[in-house]
This record gives structure tokens, C-alpha cells and sequence, in this order.
């Protein structure tokens, strides 16, 4: 009984932990939208996260398969849901680095 209430309380931490930094991620998305378009703001934090997973995984190419399974998720997700304007997105301009 101890073990599964240890468990219980892990997920309900790491629960805890993922809600934090995704109203913190949010949070910060917004509030640069202020000053910055949302193609600069989407540029940042890809890049950002590539580089996180270029730091924790073993090598250059699973960073690059980890980090587009996690993208392709997001289109799927996005076509069963009808998240995003897809006429807004075709209207974004590039952002140039």
C-alpha cells in the first residue's frame, strides 16, 4: 500500500510540475506577443527546445527524430482537434535569423 501511494503521489507531482511549466510556457508566449509577430515567437521557442534536446540526447540525429515526433504529434493533434487558423498561419511572413 505504501508503494502505490508513493507512485500516486510521483504522478500527482510530476503532474503538478508539467501544469506549472506549460501555464509558465504560456504565460511567457503571451506576454512576448506583445513586442514580437508569432513566427518570431514560434522560431524562439523551436529553437530553444531543439537545443534542449541536442543537450540530452545521445546524438545529433535522434535530438532531430525526438524533436520531429514531437512536432508531427502536434499536427495530428491539431487536425483531430481543429486547433489553429489556417488561414491566419498561410498569412504569417518567414522570420528571418
Amino acid at each position: 500500500m505504501k508503494k502505490e501511494q508513493e507512485q500516486k503521489c510521483t504522478c500527482n507531482k510530476a503532474q503538478s510540475a508539467h501544469d506549472k511549466l506549460n501555464e509558465d510556457i504560456l504565460e511567457a508566449v503571451f506576454d512576448s506577443m506583445d513586442d514580437l509577430e508569432p513566427p518570431h515567437v514560434v522560431f524562439v521557442g523551436i529553437h530553444l527546445f531543439a537545443d534542449i534536446a541536442l543537450g540530452t540526447c545521445k546524438d545529433k540525429e535522434q535530438a532531430k527524430e525526438y524533436v520531429m515526433n514531437i512536432v508531427e504529434e502536434a499536427f495530428r493533434h491539431d487536425e483531430e482537434e481543429g486547433y489553429g487558423n489556417e488561414s491566419e498561419a498561410a498569412e504569417a511572413p518567414n522570420v528571418v535569423h
